[in-house]
């Protein structure tokens, strides 16, 4: 089973996955996809419980006043500080750990609904 390499990113890695899945494994490109996610987030999660920078974060939120500016993207699962980043849109930022458009509690936020599309 593939699993993500020292400092590689997710859209390489899912890429890597699915590619190993399907042409290594056999996998069904569907399943391959689900399942390469799947991989990442375990991962990313392992990562952030058990390294001491994500240790420092939790911790520097807990004795924050303002730990409330903190969020964490559901979609990389990376923390960051939303005052901190520029705004994308009317009331979105894009995730500096993925770029994904999100709101102030981490949740995605699809753009055309943000520019007066329905």
């Amino acid at each position: 089973m593939p699993v993500p390499r020292k400092d590689e990113k997710r859209n390489p890695f899912i890429s890597r996955c699915v590619h190993e899945l399907v042409h290594g494994e056999g996998k069904d490109p569907k399943a391959a996809v689900g399942e390469c996610y799947g991989i990442w987030d375990e991962h990313k999660k392992k990562v952030l419980d058990n390294s001491s920078t994500g240790y420092k974060i939790l911790q520097w939120m807990k004795g924050q006043k303002s730990s409330e500016t903190m969020v964490q993207c559901e979609h990389c699962l990376e923390y960051f500080d939303y005052t901190k980043e520029k705004e994308a849109g009317m009331g979105y930022i894009k995730c500096p750990g993925c770029g994904r458009n999100i709101d102030q509690e981490g949740k995605g936020v699809k753009k055309e609904l943000n520019e007066g599309g329905e």
